[in-house]
């Protein structure tokens, strides 16, 4: 798709929203370097009591503030809000001094869902535009990144963000200069209860160069919210650009049927 402002007067509140998503996202990679800057020990080695085994692990002082997950939630409600404004604007040029009550944009848990998410809240909408909001794939099983937005607004702000790393520089698995047993690497493992990220695990009589470790943080979703690995910051930019195609194709398609002009 080709990414198209809206410029008809109906679209100015579907696309302010999406202007305002856009700058909560802003706010929230600065909120997020802060935390990251600030809150994070750096990579270090712990001697596991039990077993003598070397943890390899990054340590968070705090826990992700609830500020940075209200900030995310406030991006992909405006992104949200803003389907839905673009469902209201289409019904009511539909129906001239209308006020229309089932205009909402359909999300639903299955394709076989979406026709009762449609007859429930966006019957109002023209049936050209409904056809264009079928097609999308709203639903979970189709476009998994637009329903992942209806997932981020309604999660729990509490538990919706956890710290992640990749490796990064001249790691290449073998993190850096070490000597005596074997490395085990079982990958990347976030642990919520003691707030840290376990690199690795190594066998007792293993030294490792700590320094020599060179880790990329970010913030991504937990598991109970999406799939977890991918940077929050990513998703949100690929939402706004894909609500902000939608609005385009929206506009596009209401001049093609006559709604506007």
């Amino acid at each position: 798709m080709i990414t198209l402002l809206a410029t008809s007067s109906i679209f100015n509140s579907a696309q302010q929203k999406i202007s305002r998503a856009k700058q909560h996202a802003v706010e929230f990679n600065s909120m997020e370097q802060d935390y990251l800057k600030n809150e994070c020990s750096g990579v270090m080695t712990e001697v596991d009591a039990a077993s003598g085994d070397h943890i390899v692990k990054v340590r968070f002082f705090k826990t992700v503030p609830l500020e940075i997950a209200s900030v995310v939630s406030d991006v992909a409600n405006n992104l949200r809000d803003s389907l839905d404004h673009m469902g209201y604007a289409v019904a009511q040029a539909a129906k001239k001094g209308s006020q229309p009550k089932q205009a909402g944009f359909p999300f639903a848990g299955s394709a076989e869902q979406l026709e009762n998410s449609i007859k429930r809240r966006s019957k109002d909408i023209p049936d050209d535009i409904l056809n264009l909001f079928r097609g999308l794939k709203p639903h979970k099983g189709g476009d998994e990144q637009l329903y992942a937005l209806n997932t981020i607004a309604n999660a729990d702000k509490h538990q919706m963000l956890q710290p992640m790393a990749i490796a990064s520089g001249q790691v290449n698995m073998g993190f850096g200069r070490i000597r005596g047993g074997a490395l085990g690497i079982g990958g990347f493992t976030w642990d919520p209860v003691r707030n840290e990220i376990i690199v690795s695990r190594c066998s007792k009589d293993t030294i490792v160069d700590d320094s020599s470790i060179g880790l990329q943080l970010y913030l991504c979703f937990d598991e109970t919210t999406l799939e977890a690995g991918d940077a929050v910051g990513r998703i949100l930019d690929v939402l706004a650009y894909k609500v902000e195609n939608i609005l385009g194709s929206v506009e596009v398609e209401s001049k093609r049927i006559g709604l506007i002009t």
